[in-house]
């Protein structure tokens, strides 16, 4: 008798999404479910899960299938992951009949949790209710939050270990999860994407670069925090004007912590006319802006896979990441994009000077990035890789 699978009907977990078009937070996570959604014969439920003292935030511009599904729940929250089973205990107990109804009346038979901090909820609902669990890991943690007590190593390595699987977003994560003894066979990699609208067409490709790009127009688009090494690239600005006599126009899109140190940087560095700080822009400000620069840089680490990295790439841009990133899986050194040293501004100089001294074939390296992101790093292709992982544990004889 061959098996016959069932409808998918799937329970999402998350403690973060984006709370407007603007946000970037999240974004990947409600980019995946949304995709995942569109194709998946059944139903899905959103539980947005976060801390019962942190301020409640509107949330505007979602899909309606996903708003008319989500549902937003406060949680115990204690910082550092302590008390991880505690927490769960009682959020179960305070929410035990409406997550209950959920569960029986959408006949729930997938649990998918993004991220650590809720991994012990997805672990004792599954107990709870029979139900498989998923867990996919988005990023590292910082080792003083995680890594610092037994008990916490322990709790962590109990709910990745009996979940179905644990999906890691590349092969960067892969190696760091087995800091928590989570065996190979028991992590499946299924890396992020990006929209295929974001996937330009080779008729504007040509339109674009027969626009006879000087390659002096350089991006960014991330949240602006340290990890993100923008000051690196601010430093190399300064270094090209000052001994080379080069000038460089730099705009960086995004919004965080660092904004006010960045742009005190570049007035010291006497090349603030070099740079715009264009602040946060929706989905398609962001594409516009892409379109009208040349190169796409940031020299990020702690980058679990670089979806900024991909839509540039999508756009027809050169880009430049760091080697040992995550942006590995999809830029080829020198056939795809460039990989940099991290944590140096010499090696942005370095690399910047090389291109604008036309040391590679720009066109042929622009196109190879199309393609490349177009065959493997859809948001599309990253469903249908997670539907399939689903099916493996649901179905009936």
């Amino acid at each position: 008798m061959t098996n016959k699978k069932k409808k998918l009907n799937i329970l999402f977990i998350t403690d973060v999404i984006p709370h407007n078009k603007n946000e970037y937070r999240g974004k990947y996570i409600l980019d995946q479910i949304s995709a995942v959604n569109k194709v998946v014969c059944g139903s899905m439920c959103l539980l947005l899960i976060t801390p019962f003292f942190k301020k409640h935030k509107f949330i505007t511009g979602l899909d309606h299938s996903i708003s008319a599904n989500l549902k937003h729940l406060k949680i115990l929250s204690f910082p550092r992951y302590y008390f991880m089973r505690l927490r769960s205990f009682i959020f179960i107990l305070l929410n035990f009949r409406l997550i209950n109804n959920i569960i029986k009346e959408r006949k729930i038979n997938i649990i998918h949790c993004h991220n650590y901090s809720l991994s012990g909820l997805a672990y004792h609902l599954s107990k709870l209710f029979n139900v498989p669990y998923y867990i996919t890991i988005h990023g590292r943690e910082d080792p003083s939050v995680i890594e610092n007590t037994k008990r916490k190593i322990k709790n962590i390595r109990l709910f990745l270990n009996e979940a179905e699987k644990v999906v890691s977003v590349g092969d960067v994560l892969k190696k760091y999860l087995k800091n928590f003894d989570v065996a190979d066979n028991q992590i499946k990699v299924i890396p992020n994407g990006i929209s295929y609208d974001w996937i330009i067409r080779k008729e504007n490709r040509i339109n674009i670069g027969s626009k006879n790009k000087n390659y002096k127009n350089l991006i960014s688009v991330s949240e602006l925090r340290i990890e993100k090494g923008i000051n690196y690239t601010i430093k190399a600005l300064y270094e090209l004007k000052n001994k080379f006599n080069i000038i460089l126009n730099y705009n960086i899109v995004g919004d965080g912590p660092e904004i006010k140190i960045l742009k005190n940087m570049a007035h010291k560095l006497n090349i603030e006319n070099q740079i715009k700080f264009l602040g946060s822009k929706n989905n398609l400000e962001v594409l516009k802006e892409l379109d009208k620069n040349d190169i796409f840089i940031l020299p990020s680490w702690f980058e679990s896979f670089g979806i900024a990295h991909a839509e540039a790439m999508a756009r027809g841009l050169i880009v430049i990441g760091c080697r040992g990133e995550g942006n590995e899986a999809f830029i080829t050194n020198e056939k795809t994009g460039f990989l940099i040293k991290k944590h140096s501004s010499n090696a942005i100089t370095d690399i910047l000077l090389k291109i604008l001294d036309n040391k590679y074939n720009l066109k042929e390296i622009e196109g190879n990035a199309v393609k490349v992101i177009k065959n493997n790093f859809t948001w599309e292709q990253s469903a249908g890789k997670l539907i399939s992982l689903y099916n493996e544990a649901v179905y009936e004889e």
